[in-house]
């Protein structure tokens, strides 16, 4: 009904410059369902619609404060728009699922649990052309964006790349060969950070035995200096 709407004001036979629309998408579990939807936001492709966001929140969410045994919130009776972290996944299903349906000139806004570089890349590989973080700011702060934006850099420096536009839309499907060099990378790492750990125990230990022992060498001057002084107790 709204497309209709606008198409009765912007015509392409118009004088009047069409203005940029996007649409902001609920999260889709049936593919089919997003399938359906992708038909029609392509039938106003060009006219109307040159972007979409996905995913909103998950709707009707009840999170309980089980300290008093609440709701968490008190509007709608605590019924609530779920975002963060637990819709990552999904909303990276959607972004690729999106990406496979519509037509290439409709760009793709990842959104969806974004904390991380790590979570940049997933979405971009995914399909999406810009990537939007929400409820890491309001946990973080403005701080968080040029955090994200470093851990980015530095994850594309590491595999190769110049340019974020090279891993866009960019995702290799699953192979058990890449399945078995990621265990072995994420092992590697977790070997790595327990010795890094080891080494940081070693040198807080190295560091206390020095103060144990500078502690010690100061003891014996100031009983020294107390003897020659005369300040300590005689038998």
């Amino acid at each position: 009904r709204v497309a209709k709407e606008m198409e009765k004001h912007y015509k392409p036979s118009s004088s009047t410059k069409m203005p940029v629309f996007g649409v902001k998408l609920p999260p889709y579990l049936d593919m089919i369902q997003l399938e359906s939807v992708a038909n029609i936001i392509n039938k106003y492709e060009g006219s109307l619609i040159s972007y979409i966001t996905a995913i909103n929140t998950f709707g009707n969410s009840l999170p309980i404060d089980v300290t008093v045994e609440q709701p968490f919130i008190s509007a709608n009776s605590g019924l609530a728009g779920m975002s963060g972290r637990a819709t990552h996944a999904t909303a990276c299903a959607n972004v690729w699922k999106f990406r496979k349906s519509l037509k290439p000139s409709i760009d793709i806004v990842g959104v969806g649990g974004v904390e991380t570089g790590d979570d940049v890349i997933r979405l971009v590989l995914a399909g999406a052309k810009a990537v939007q973080v929400g409820t890491r700011h309001w946990k973080e702060g403005p701080a968080c964006f040029e955090r994200i934006a470093k851990e980015t850099r530095e994850w594309l420096s590491q595999h190769g790349y110049t340019s974020i536009s090279q891993v866009y839309n960019q995702l290799k499907p699953w192979s058990k060969e890449r399945a078995n060099q990621a265990r072995m990378l994420r092992k590697e790492a977790k070997q790595n950070q327990a010795a890094n750990g080891e080494s940081s125990d070693q040198v807080q230990s190295n560091e206390a035995s020095l103060w144990k022992l500078i502690s010690a060498i100061l003891l014996v001057i100031v009983a020294i200096l107390c003897a020659d002084k005369g300040l300590l107790p005689s038998e």
